[in-house]
């Protein structure tokens, strides 16, 4: 057991020494975290709507003044010439364009509305001039002008309201995206200091014929990589620990499950990216090789399992096969612990898969790794 701590420690004060490795196992993730926890992805983005009251009536400021109220919008009256508000619309100064007619007063009949053309009283245009490329904005934007008017109609016809909501809030996990992604970062984060930094440790100490030294004197092989894998797992307990730390203290991020089984869960998925960083050491020998197919492994499942968007977005084939991959259950496993507040009993399939992938990956790389070289 001595010779096992000496090597630990002395492990563990290279690694801390090692200032790319530091940059990549800690100063990355959390400038991720930093970088990611400064935008505001709950805010809905604002529109920009110019309106040009030709009418200039009562009915017409009315109008302008409920529509001002819509939280989306942003309403520009400065704007008096059509020409000069379609040169802002094409420039993307402006979202939208709304032209209230001369004859626009409380009509008799019903407003009604034809396609995106909305008109008043006698077939009289309110015209919508809109930037036919902003395909995502349009729908949603058309969908409230089209109710805004509907409700308008209405009024202006003096017809009962019949029906109303009655809202009755019920207070819910407020989750937001930061949320999601933190377990993401924390499965990156484990996944590249095990795969790459196991690989390029093992590779290096063998380039420097500090394996072969290792391999004359009385140290058991075993006791070599009960260090190495002790190593790891402390490096990951830290990584957890100082990206939960800043997340929650910093960005007020919401974790609804038990600590403890998130480092768990972690520090076997940490296991699992070690056999693939000894798999790589056993096949590849030389180091800088070495980093080329590490990344060359993680940079998929990074951009494939679901830890920075969500796999929903992909094709439907390609979202069932990323399933599959190693990544993919760690992640999902850590986010119905902090999202779901998830037991043991509930990660069933997460551990399914990850079990599967530990014992394949760790037959490999017995096969593959050997202590000293050929």
């Amino acid at each position: 057991m001595k010779s096992i701590s000496k090597l630990f420690f002395c492990d563990l004060k290279t690694y801390l020494r090692d200032k790319q490795a530091l940059f990549w196992t800690i100063f990355f993730p959390v400038m991720l975290v930093f970088l990611f926890g400064l935008f505001d992805f709950e805010k809905m983005g604002t529109s920009h709507v110019a309106v040009i009251d030709e009418a200039k009536s009562d009915e017409s400021s009315k109008f302008i003044e409920e529509l001002g109220k819509i939280e989306i919008f942003k309403i520009h009256q400065d704007e008096k010439d059509i020409t000069k508000a379609k040169e802002s619309l094409e420039k993307g100064n402006l979202d939208f364009i709304l032209i209230i007619p001369e004859s626009f007063e409380k009509p008799k009949d019903f407003l009604k509305i034809e396609s995106f053309k909305i008109s008043a009283g006698f077939n009289i245009p309110i015209e919508v001039y809109y930037d036919e490329t902003n395909t995502q904005l349009n729908p949603l934007v058309f969908g409230i002008l089209d109710r805004f008017v509907a409700y308008s109609n209405l009024k202006a016809a003096g017809a009962p309201q019949l029906f109303f909501l009655d809202k009755k809030p019920v207070k819910s996990r407020n989750i937001k995206y930061l949320d999601v992604l933190i377990s993401g970062i924390i499965a990156m984060a484990i996944m590249m200091s095990a795969v790459t930094g196991m690989s390029t440790d093992i590779a290096e100490s063998r380039e420097k014929k500090v394996l072969k030294r290792l391999f004359v004197t009385p140290l058991k092989t075993s006791h070599f990589l009960m260090a190495k894998i002790g190593g790891f797992l402390t490096i990951s307990v830290i990584q957890i620990a100082i990206i939960l730390l800043i997340s929650i203290f910093v960005f007020k991020v919401n974790i609804f499950g038990s600590y403890f089984l998130i480092f768990l869960v972690a520090l076997f998925g940490c296991a699992l990216f070690l056999n693939i960083g000894f798999i790589i050491a056993g096949l590849v020998k030389s180091t800088r090789a070495v980093e080329a197919i590490a990344m060359f492994i993680t940079m998929p499942m990074l951009f494939l399992s679901g830890t920075f968007f969500p796999k929903e977005v992909m094709p439907r084939v390609m979202a069932s096969m990323v399933d599959y991959l190693p990544l993919t259950p760690l992640i999902d496993a850590l986010r119905k612990i902090s999202l779901e507040g998830a037991g043991i009993l509930d990660l069933g399939r997460e551990f399914l898969f990850l079990g599967t992938w530990f014992f394949i990956l760790l037959i490999v790389a017995i096969k593959t790794f050997r202590f000293k070289e050929e």
